[in-house]
């Protein structure tokens, strides 16, 4: 992710792009990618991203102090809101719904007129600001030709982050998740613990994935 983000931050921009070039596969659209997105390994990877990617947010949601951020689920709750209005005008401009991959289209299309999703840089704006770095990313994403290598990319920082996140939560947490034998960060921290790479995720070895947000 880009170190400049905050992780609540990250796992929302990843979580965005990830759904969105998800949805945007279509062979008949042209893309230089589409035989690579149906290679088995290359597919094993999308779910491996798709599933954590909504994990993580699941985490976001549901158990939001096992994540090593305070505002994490607020920014979540303030993106979600962005997002709901935009469709809501969306809505109402086309006198009617649409699927998962129009709204995608949607948002991307919107990325490319002259404003885009931009925003004035205040705490106010910063929903948006995350729902349109997202779209960015997708965009971004969307230009590696390669399939293969677009979902390794996207797989191995959600991997990272999944890492990240289970070594930052407190201990007592993932103890109380022990008992309960429930969440899957909580495996992955005492798996982490065992082969002694807790102390590896520190901010300065968190993992900087190629920064395609454009700075």
């Amino acid at each position: 992710w880009s170190i400049e983000l905050e992780f609540a931050e990250s796992i929302i921009v990843w979580h965005i792009a990830t759904e969105i070039c998800c949805r945007l596969i279509d062979p008949r659209s042209g893309d230089n990618s589409a035989n690579s997105e149906r290679d088995e390994e290359t597919g094993a990877r999308r779910k491996i991203s798709e599933h954590l990617s909504r994990y993580m947010v699941y985490l976001v949601v549901m158990y939001p102090r096992m994540l090593p951020t305070e505002t994490i689920r607020v920014r979540y709750q303030d993106t979600y809101a962005a997002a709901l209005k935009f469709f809501e005008q969306e809505t109402r401009k086309r006198r009617g719904k649409f699927d998962m991959g129009e709204a995608c289209k949607l948002l991307l299309d919107q990325m490319k007129t002259k404003d885009g999703l931009t925003v004035p840089n205040s705490r106010r704006s910063k929903s948006k600001f995350l729902l349109h770095n997202g779209c960015r990313l997708a965009l971004q994403l969307r230009r590696i030709a390669d399939g293969k290598e677009r979902w390794r990319v996207v797989s191995e920082v959600w991997i990272q982050m999944l890492a990240y996140g289970a070594s930052k939560c407190d201990t007592e947490c993932h103890a109380r998740q022990l008992r309960r034998g429930r969440e899957l960060l909580t495996h992955v921290w005492f798996l982490m613990t065992h082969f002694g790479l807790t102390n590896y995720f520190t901010m300065k070895n968190a993992p900087a994935v190629v920064d395609m947000i454009v700075k």
